[in-house]
């Protein structure tokens, strides 16, 4: 009867454990279904990091819009990503503690070699609870490094916006030159006058009855912010030794600035060039 009663004791022994194994499994399962969960989410985020991304090349006025959505959107990740890791802590402890009760029953009547393998299940349970929230962090600064590239694509895509606002295009004396506003208004009082509000862009060039040629050498100094230096080494570029010739493209140099308005580079033109008075009546 000792024998048997012994023989039924380690069957109910071996059962138990066999319950705990499988018990064991299906919580392996349910922590690979959370790392599969994790993956899906990133997948999610990636998504929404590329709607986001291909929206900046929208107009500027959407682009605010967007990014407040794109804000709101990474703050509701951001609340999802933390209660799923709240609830995943959450769990992981309490199935720890659980293990922990189990262990302390089954080692008080289990062999040396079950208490290894039980404690052997523990680390790698604890392992893969431990490699969950690294993934987690992880994904949570490739969030934040995402919304910073996001930051600057805007601010580039601004810039762009304003570089190319002011796109000009001219016709002067049938000679095509493509500029900017800012450009033009930058020291000359015609063109600040033409542009002042009441100019509506158009697919047509502006057309300018004036020398090309010399609005060429007034476009180069206006891109140069009328530096002095620039505008006297134009100025003082060699021209044919005939006198004469020197004075009429001074003269007409002169006149082209006049009728642009523009003053620095006339300063500069009337140490080289006098105008002739004006006759007297």
């Amino acid at each position: 009867m000792a024998e048997l009663g012994l023989e039924l004791r380690g069957s109910n022994i071996v059962d138990q454990l066999v319950e705990k194994q499988l018990d064991l499994e299906k919580r392996e399962a349910a922590l690979k279904s959370k790392v599969e969960e994790v993956v899906a989410l990133k997948a999610r985020l990636d998504e929404a990091e590329a709607a986001s991304t291909a929206r900046i090349e929208a107009a500027e006025a959407e682009m605010h819009e967007k990014s407040a959505t794109m804000d709101e959107e990474i703050k509701i990740v951001r609340r999802e990503r933390l209660m799923e890791r709240l609830k995943a802590r959450l769990l992981a402890e309490a199935e720890c503690k659980d293990m922990k009760l189990e262990c302390k029953e089954v080692n008080a009547t289990a062999t040396e070699e079950t208490q290894a393998d039980l404690a052997r299940m523990r680390a790698q349970t604890e392992a893969e609870v431990a490699s969950i929230s690294a993934a987690l962090h992880i994904e949570e600064e490739k969030l934040g490094e995402a919304r910073e590239q996001l930051e600057k694509d805007i601010v580039a895509a601004r810039e762009h916006a304003a570089r190319t606002a002011g796109r000009v295009e001219l016709d002067v004396g049938g000679q095509r030159f493509v500029t900017s506003i800012e450009t033009l208004t930058a020291g000359s009082q015609y063109f600040k006058s033409m542009f002042s509000g009441m100019w509506e862009a158009s697919d047509s060039p502006i057309f300018i009855d004036r020398d090309p040629a010399m609005f060429a050498l007034i476009l180069k100094c206006l891109r140069c912010g009328c530096d002095e230096t620039v505008v006297n080494e134009l100025i003082t570029c060699p021209l044919p030794l005939n006198e004469d010739y020197l004075k009429v493209s001074r003269r007409e140099l002169f006149l082209e600035v006049e009728f642009f308005q523009l003053d620095s580079i006339a300063a500069v033109l009337s140490r080289y060039y006098k105008p002739p008075a004006a006759a007297s009546g």
